[in-house]
Parts: structure tokens; sequence; C-alpha cells
């Protein structure tokens, strides 16, 4: 099921957008759950269900608190959302792309526009979701939810996240070199030849370890430790991981 938000302080453009995003979603049968917030404080206020959304539409005239404020909250507890900003106003587009929303839309071309964006949303998260045949069978998962995959011999841990942040594993048998060449286009790093991480969480790369962010916990080494760097590899690692965040 997707979860969808909309964040809109008028509550005329609120019910059109929930409307046109419940037909078109109806018409392509795909569950999903639209939730409608008047302003940014009431989203805000709620982060913890924030996790939960795959798709945010942001209204960037809000009142107090503007959309790219939102976005820029809404990111901290959610890195993998898709946001698109809503305006009447031209002038903002430059504004929004400081925080790289998914799209930016007039609302007088909301029926249109909204069309177009909901299509690459979902071909988005469909392109997101790999299949892997663990141990207990064969599951698909949302390459989002991979936090990094540790090589335990002829044996692969993937450390994985749920939509609450909350921490799990999974473990198939296999090579690591196999999962960096099917994880290639996703931005991960290969920073030891027993760890290939997500770059979406990691905190920072410094000290020759990787640092996972939002306190991500998982065995021998945690977020306050980070995972280890080789030596040899750190210049490359540091190279690499700055230009794959140079391009998210």
């Amino acid at each position: 099921m997707y979860r969808v938000a909309i964040c809109e302080n008028e509550e005329f453009h609120a019910k059109e957008i929930e409307q046109i995003l419940t037909q078109l979603l109806r018409e392509k049968s795909v569950k999903f759950k639209i939730e409608v917030f008047m302003s940014g404080e009431e989203l805000c206020d709620k982060l913890e269900t924030v996790a939960y959304y795959d798709m945010i539409f942001l209204d960037i005239e809000l009142g107090e608190m503007n959309g790219i404020e939102v976005a820029e909250k809404i990111k901290e507890v959610n890195e993998s959302a898709l946001i698109a900003f809503i305006s009447a106003f031209v002038k903002y587009g430059p504004i929004g792309s400081r925080i790289q929303p998914f799209r930016y839309m007039l609302k007088e071309e909301l029926h249109n526009g909204l069309s177009e964006c909901l299509d690459s949303i979902l071909i988005t998260l469909r392109k997101r979701k790999i299949k892997f045949r663990f141990s207990d069978g064969e599951q698909i998962i949302s390459v989002d939810s991979i936090v990094y995959i540790a090589s335990e011999g002829r044996r692969l841990a993937f450390n994985l996240v749920d939509k609450q942040m909350d921490s799990y594993q999974q473990y198939m048998n296999g090579k690591l070199d196999d999962i960096e060449e099917k994880l290639k286009n996703y931005g991960f790093i290969r920073i030891h030849r027993s760890y290939l991480v997500n770059v979406s969480y990691i905190k920072k790369v410094a000290n020759y370890k990787a640092v996972l962010r939002n306190g991500i916990e998982y065995g021998e080494y945690d977020n306050k430790e980070g995972l280890p760097i080789p030596r040899e590899k750190y210049k490359d690692v540091k190279k690499n991981y700055f230009e794959k965040v140079g391009g998210l």
C-alpha cells in the first residue's frame, strides 16, 4: 500500500488535490491511503507518522512555516519520501530545488501535472523494489530499506530498517560481489571487502569509518563507532561517497 500525504492550507485546493490523486490511484488499481494536513506545523507535529509516507505533496506557501522548511524536516526522518512541491507562483521553482524535490507543479496545471507526476513517482517506487532469495524464502524488498550488507563467510547479512526505522536482519548464501553488481545503480558504496553500504544512511565518512545516521545499530559496530574502512581504501571511499552524495 502507498502512503500519501497532502499539505495544503487552502481547503479548496487540498480537496482538489485529494480528489485528483484518489481518482488517479483508483484507475491504477493500487492500494493507497491519503492523509491531508492543513499546515506545515500540523504535519511536523506528527513526524513519527511522516516516516511512513511514500509520497508527499507540499504547498510552498503554507503560512508561518513554508513548504521548504517542512520538506527539510521531512527529510530528517524520511530520506526516501518523494516530495512534490505545488505553488501558485513560478518564482518558487529555484528555491525548491535546493532540497531537490521530485517535481514542481503550478496549481493552474494541477490535473495534468499530478497525472504525470504520479506516473513518475510510481515508476520510481517500483524500481526501488528488488527480489532476493533469503534463507526463509523469496522476498521483494525496497532498496531504501537496506542500510548495509555484511559478508559473513559464505553468508550475507542484510541489515534493514522498516518504516518505523526499527532494525531487523535477513540472511542469504552468496557473494557480496554479486550483490554489489545487482545494486550498482542504487547508491551503494563498497567500503570494505565485507561491507556494502547504502549511501543514504551514511552520516559521515571520517577517521577511517563510515558513521551511520539516526542511531542505527547492528552487531559489533554501531552508529557511534561506525563501520570500518581500510586505510588503503579510505581515499577512494571518501571520494566515492562525496560524488554520490552530490548526486542524490
